[in-house]
């Protein structure tokens, strides 16, 4: 019974007058061409479980109201595209929404969202439209400006691989940053980012557990005076001295080299051996000890995580003459917080000089001044 109301919605849906899909779809008896096969749209119906009795988003009472209201629906739906990106829809198959990963994904994201709806929601047309016009808006905005290649690398994601889940997630994303779709439910968002967190510690304790080289380096802090902390008298200092020849160099060399990750918030057992003499209280991890970021945040007035972050940011911007790819998260472990910042090597025509003067290239597990002769051998090395 299920099966079947799943073909006769797909049929409908080919013979709506006037609706998107209407003669697009492949259906053998009829011997209509066709953009699409009717497995294509079946397939989409049926993973997404669209009209499943017990726990179809778009069922009604029964099927043969389901159908009717099922096919009204997911027309207003994909009006919005075929209207608002009529070029692309009227390409079929080469235009990418039309295409099998098109539909797969437009079809997954429809059943994602349509939780944001109450029952009575989804049976007025009106409602129903308002509401998929303004979530799917940054989806449409961003599709008409691609390019054909980019059009071509959607087309490619295949329904049920992991490219297909990746355009999920590209597209979800444009609705998340977007303030006109407000805050909205997203059982595909919320398992998606709990997943990341889980990989992002997991790659985030890998990275504890390897040897500095050409893409990674432990720094005490950020701006923090370490050695007058332990060495010292013991007072928590700042000096902005310290980021300028620690994380900016550090992170300057990855751009200019294959970019690369610094974790801030370590110090090495073997330069700090007052920890062990004088008993203080910092826990270890392989051969270093952990200070964290906490120190460095209380010693600055009205200093919190986001605004250690932006100083990060305006420091590097106020020291680098290019624009860079970057990623900072912050990373609690054994009772501390540290500080992860990531980078992407330029691009072969760009480079980053500090403070528009000295250009800095990794070399194994140091960050050197580069000059001449040095920086050309190293872009050669390194570029593409």
């Amino acid at each position: 019974m299920y099966l079947q109301a799943v073909s006769k919605l797909a049929k409908k849906l080919n013979s709506s007058k006037k609706g998107p899909f209407e003669n697009k779809i492949s259906i053998p008896y009829l011997g209509n061409e066709g953009t699409i096969d009717l497995k294509t749209i079946c397939n989409a119906l049926n993973r997404n479980r669209l009209i499943y009795k017990d726990e179809g988003h778009l069922f009604f009472e029964d099927y043969d109201q389901t159908i009717k209201i099922a096919c009204e629906r997911i027309n207003d739906y994909f009006d919005l595209f075929s209207k608002y990106l009529n070029d692309l829809w009227t390409k079929g198959v080469d235009g990418f929404l039309l295409s099998t990963a098109g539909i797969g994904v437009l079809f997954a994201m429809y059943s994602d969202l349509l939780i944001n709806l109450t029952v009575s929601e989804r049976k007025s047309q009106k409602k129903h439209f308002e509401f998929w016009h303004d979530m799917m808006l940054p989806v449409i905005e961003h599709l008409e400006v691609q390019n054909d290649e980019t059009l071509r690398n959607y087309i490619k994601a295949s329904v049920g691989r992991a490219q297909s889940t990746d355009l999920q997630v590209t597209f979800t994303d444009l609705i998340v940053k977007s303030k006109r779709s407000g805050t909205f439910n997203s059982p595909f968002w919320k398992k998606y980012q709990e997943n990341r967190l889980i990989k992002e510690e997991t790659s985030f304790l890998d990275l504890l557990d390897r040897e500095e080289g050409i893409t990674l380096d432990f720094k005490g802090s950020f701006k923090l005076d370490v050695n007058n902390l332990i060495k010292g008298n013991g007072k928590t200092i700042i000096k902005p001295n310290i980021a300028r020849d620690g994380v900016i160099k550090v992170i300057s060399s990855f751009l200019n080299t294959k970019g690369g990750d610094v974790i801030l918030g370590l110090i090495e057992k073997q330069f700090y051996p007052e920890v062990e003499r004088d008993n203080l209280d910092f826990v270890s991890h392989n051969d270093f000890y952990l200070l964290g970021i906490e120190e460095e945040i209380k010693t600055t007035k009205n200093m919190t995580k986001e605004r250690y972050q932006n100083d990060l940011i305006q420091s590097f911007d106020s020291h680098f003459d290019c624009k860079y790819p970057y990623n900072i998260t912050f990373h609690p472990y054994k009772g501390v917080t540290l500080c992860r910042v990531s980078v992407d090597s330029l691009p072969p025509n760009e480079d980053c000089y500090i403070d528009g003067k000295i250009f800095y290239g990794r070399r194994g597990a140091k960050s050197d001044p580069l000059v001449g002769r040095e920086i050309q051998l190293h872009k050669s090395k390194y570029s593409g």
